[in-house]
């Protein structure tokens, strides 16, 4: 079951209509009944829909299911443990229950799964569950896959049409699916929602804002009697002030994206040949939907993975990551479920839960006693350079390359605005930083935080097993990164897990089985990770490279299951994978590498040959028989002997026994790769 959160506001101003829609799926990670699915969820078409035979497991997250549209949908599941067939047991028939309330309106909407082998004594126990929840005080819709071929339902509509449910319709097969679909919807009296405004940043005139921002003397802005606290109180209100002023409002109307027109016409065909199909019952009728189905599931799979392979070869990592994560993210993570407090009441608003939670967490925080420690002041060679560690460029910079983010903090100044803004407020906010630290103040602001409670683990009722998370100010981390930054320099760990995990979440989150467009995003956006990092670039060991080799091998083994038709039994050898897919291995890649910089210090315009002029260069020899010998200091330890120098020393010097090193960059180039 899954329920649309908000549909925002319509231009017209009619009520939202609750539309139903049920269908038995088989599968609902089909790639063609997803894709049906992601075009009405796109489109807002329906605001509940009603799955049986989803097939889905515990372990796949909502994200597969509802993509970067999980923020917008609820999802309700009852998934099977593992993968099997219905059983004659009670754990093989899913029920689910949900109260759908809309404005003063309630209804019960019941959603079951009965397979068709069960005994009778487990479908009396089915009857006597629905029983007890069909006795409540609001109308029950019941939808589902019941397997009673014997029983003929009736097809007159008039004995619950316009009671309960309205604008019965029986639609054509969802998918791939071999079941009909039907929609309805609930005869629930909705009022029209309000347009809801917000302050459009990206519409914002940036140009005129930084002119402002520009003109103003922050030192005579800022009075020198003023605390910490005061001057960053005032530049605050400054900016709070030129948003209200200078940023446009934007009204909020999430009516969907439309999808492009000739699948919507596509879409209207195959719908009127339904229509055609259920008044006639001929053959031909039947045969002309059949078509006009196939072509539409075709033509709607296309569409997505069009999108997928824009993303990929625009190159955008933040896009790309992005919508990845809203394919394996679970929708309710962030949400708050319906809680029991110590009275085993039900805290069902949002200010109660608010509420709760805030007491839950006070009595795990810990408070600063005040107390503080003593250190001792004596420092052996401390330096008497002063390094100033706030410098309003570095605080620019630091600005613009910081992740966008959405998150609110307690300065309420949206990130985007601040990133546009950078130049002007990294003058402001380097005499605030520079006066807090000579001080040892920070301003109130600092101290506060937006708590944002996160799912620990089961059960999702009890307060105790969410995680608060804090949200600081966004210049109060700005500060602190410009101190971490004379303290501590930034090292790379974990690269080979970071790169298995972006590739995983390449061939879960793309449904494409175009293995160029799998290649690409692999070289796109993994294997720099293993490559241009320093501390994997060149392993010392052969375990390392190993792993890192391991990782390519993988890539390549997934690529051949889902696109190339190989499975466990008959796959390719890795090297015939890689040049199967025009790859070639990171060891070969790495030596080539090694190949180019080696050109650049010994013909070219390498800056680290002029630091050292004994730093492998090639030197006249007086030997018998050798024209020129290589230069280059001996390793003192082991890690030394898989230096760059030593190990591209080996190769010169195999080649100068040969003949003399040419000096064009093809010819340098094709000699040494003979030698790999």
């Amino acid at each position: 079951l899954s329920f649309l959160r908000g549909r925002g506001v319509r231009k017209c101003a009619e009520p939202p209509k609750v539309t139903v829609i049920y269908a038995n799926i088989r599968s609902i990670l089909n790639e063609v009944n997803h894709s049906c699915l992601k075009s009405q969820l796109e489109t807002n078409e329906y605001l509940v829909y009603c799955f049986t035979e989803s097939w889905l497991r515990k372990s796949d997250p909502d994200g597969v299911v509802l993509g970067s549209l999980a923020s917008n949908y609820n999802i309700i599941r009852c998934d099977r443990v593992k993968k099997r067939g219905g059983e004659s047991k009670h754990e093989s028939h899913e029920l689910l229950i949900v109260d759908l309330t809309v404005g003063t309106q309630s209804t019960r909407v019941i959603l079951l799964y009965r397979v068709p082998a069960l005994s009778q004594t487990n479908s009396a126990h089915i009857w006597e569950k629905l029983d007890d929840f069909t006795k409540c005080t609001h109308p029950t819709v019941m939808v589902g896959d019941f397997n009673l071929p014997d029983i003929k339902w009736p097809l007159d509509s008039q004995n619950y049409n316009g009671v309960i449910v309205g604008n019965l319709e029986q639609l054509p097969n969802y998918g791939n699916s071999d079941h009909s679909a039907f929609k309805f919807q609930l005869l629930m009296r909705t009022e029209p929602q309000k347009a809801r405004y917000v302050k459009n940043f990206r519409k914002a005139d940036y140009a005129a804002i930084n002119s402002l921002l520009s003109s103003i003397d922050w030192l005579l802005f800022f009075n020198v009697n003023e605390t910490v606290n005061e001057m960053y109180e005032k530049f605050i209100l400054l900016l709070e002030d030129i948003i209200e002023k200078s940023v446009p409002l934007m009204r909020i109307d999430s009516t969907g994206k439309p999808l492009p027109g000739h699948i919507h016409r596509l879409s209207k065909k195959r719908h009127e040949a339904w229509i055609t199909f259920l008044n006639d019952g001929k053959p031909s009728s039947k045969r002309r939907f059949d078509k006009l189905h196939a072509e539409y599931n075709q033509e709607v799979t296309k569409y997505h993975q069009n999108y997928e392979r824009k993303i990929i070869e625009n190159k955008n990592q933040k896009k790309f990551y992005g919508y990845i994560k809203s394919k394996l993210s679970n929708a309710c993570t962030s949400a708050v479920d319906c809680l029991i407090d110590n009275s085993n009441h039900q805290i069902e608003s949002d200010g109660d839960k608010a509420e709760l939670l805030a007491e839950t967490f006070s009595r795990v925080f810990t408070k600063d006693n005040g107390d503080t420690p003593s250190f001792s002041h004596e420092r052996e060679k401390v330096s008497n350079v002063y390094v100033d560690p706030f410098c309003r460029f570095e605080i620019c910079e630091l600005i613009e390359k910081w992740k966008a983010s959405s998150c609110r903090t307690p300065d309420n100044i949206p990130m985007i605005f601040i990133k546009y803004t950078a130049v002007p407020l990294s003058a402001a906010l380097e005499i605030i930083f520079r006066k807090s630290y000579e001080l040892s103040q920070v301003p109130d602001r600092w101290r506060l935080s937006t708590i944002t409670p996160l799912k620990k683990k089961a059960p999702f009722s009890n307060p105790s097993n969410y995680r608060p998370v804090s949200i600081t100010s966004f210049f109060c981390r700005v500060f602190e990164k410009c101190l971490a930054k004379q303290m501590i320099a930034d090292s790379e760990r974990y690269v080979i897990q970071k790169a298995a995990i972006r590739s995983n979440l390449i061939f879960r989150g793309l449904s494409t089985n175009n293995a160029a467009v799998m290649v690409n995003a692999y070289t796109t956006y993994v294997r720099p990770m293993v490559e241009f990092s320093p501390s994997v670039a060149f392993p010392v060991f052969d375990r390392e490279a190993g792993k890192l080799e391991k990782l390519q091998n993988k890539v390549t083994r997934l690529i051949s299951y889902k696109c190339l038709g190989y499975n466990f039994e008959n796959r390719p050898l890795p090297v015939e994978r890689n040049e199967m897919l025009k790859l070639t291995t990171l060891m070969y890649r790495r030596k080539i590498n090694d190949f180019k910089l080696v050109y650049e210090m010994l013909f070219g315009n390498s800056r680290l040959s002029r630091t050292r002029n004994d730093f492998l260069v090639l030197s006249k020899s007086n030997l018998r028989g050798a024209g020129f010998k290589l230069c280059r200091e001996k390793f003192r330890t082991k890690i030394r002997e898989h230096s760059f120098a030593n190990r591209v020393g080996k190769l010169l010097y195999v080649v100068l026994r040969k003949g003399k090193i040419p000096t064009n960059y093809a010819e340098f180039m094709n000699v040494m790769c003979k030698e790999v």
